[in-house]
């Protein structure tokens, strides 16, 4: 049953390259929170209503000789559903965060990570010799942060040749081959936990980008796709994208798109959202088709135009918490904010 719907909500979509979208009143809840927002910095959501992000208070009443304003930068959570939002660390920038997690940079003093309300710094944890159930130490050498769990483990190499998983379900290999001439493409590899051998996947390592593979909570699976390198405009040809499950499992599928293929994306409980950063490059400031977008049933409709940085979708996978930047020749600054897109609920 599960497979079925996913079918469906990635049936393939027919669009024209200059992005044409529903006429229709779009079937989604759109709220813009009016808070200024990093666009440099990830969002986190701590569950279905509550989304983390690195934001600013701003005063315009304290501007100097140069015209700049007062600005502190610290670690918001904002309730979706009372619309309200707390500060959780002044003057500090968010890491990364997974379930109640976290990891986060003090402006002027150390960082600190740990279970929400009990974080330490590297010293606290150096001098103590405590660490987290489960962590190695971090003055081991090859220690570094998890990019899923937030948590200290033992990295396995270098950078873009493995991909991990969450501990329990291991890792992947993509490295390429060295001899790119050999002509040879391989498949990703599967290391499965308590295994000494690697799974080969229905994947080759030329058809996915290793920093577009994400675990999706709602799904309990890794969604994974790549580049489509289009040249002509008016080409349009399939952006491919897999789904693999925690037994190994994958599943293939296609979604037409405009020329380049998109930016970036992320499934939700119904279609996926997806970006493009297709500005007009022949004007200043101007975003031309950059934005946010929702593919759904045959259709494609635009959510926000402008440059998406950050975005994050639910553990539920109803809502997707994006930053808004208009890239317009107005003042900027102080419009980059922090939206939502509800497709659970509709206008």
């Amino acid at each position: 049953m599960q497979r079925l719907w996913l079918i469906v909500i990635f049936a393939m979509v027919i669009v024209s390259p200059q992005l044409a979208t529903s006429a229709d009143k779009p079937p989604f809840v759109l709220k813009d929170s009016g808070f200024q927002t990093s666009s440099q910095h990830r969002l986190y959501w701590l569950d279905n209503d509550r989304v983390m992000f690195t934001g600013y208070e701003i005063n315009l009443e304290n501007i100097d000789k140069r015209g700049q304003y007062a600005r502190e930068q610290n670690i918001y959570i904002w309730d979706t559903r009372e619309n309200q939002r707390t500060v959780y660390v002044k003057n500090a920038s968010l890491g990364c965060y997974f379930r109640g997690y976290i990891g986060y940079s003090i402006s002027e003093g150390p960082s600190k990570k740990g279970p929400m309300g009990e974080e330490r710094t590297y010293l606290d944890v150096h001098y103590s010799k405590e660490t987290w159930e489960g962590e190695p130490p971090e003055w081991e050498e090859g220690v570094k942060h998890h990019p899923i769990t937030c948590k200290a483990y033992h990295s396995r190499g270098l950078r873009g040749d493995y991909v991990e998983l969450l501990p329990e379900h291991g890792y992947l290999d993509v490295r390429r081959p060295r001899d790119l001439q050999s002509g040879k493409d391989l498949a990703v590899l599967w290391h499965r936990p308590g295994t000494s051998y690697a799974i080969p996947l229905p994947i080759l390592k030329s058809e996915v980008d290793p920093s577009h593979i994400h675990y999706i909570t709602f799904l309990d699976s890794y969604f994974m796709y790549g580049w489509n390198n289009i040249a002509k405009r008016e080409v349009v040809q399939p952006q491919t994208y897999w789904f693999m499950k925690p037994d190994g499992s994958v599943t293939r599928h296609e979604v037409l798109g405009h020329f380049g293929g998109w930016t970036n994306a992320t499934p939700t409980q119904k279609g996926l959202f997806v970006i493009t950063n297709a500005i007009n490059v022949h004007k200043s400031l101007d975003p031309g088709d950059a934005g946010a977008y929702w593919v759904h049933q045959n259709q494609l409709q635009k959510i926000s135009g402008g440059m998406i940085a950050s975005f994050t979708a639910s553990p539920d996978g109803c809502k997707v918490a994006f930053v808004r930047d208009p890239f317009d020749a107005k003042n900027r600054e102080l419009r980059i904010t922090l939206n939502i897109i509800d497709v659970c609920k509709g206008t």
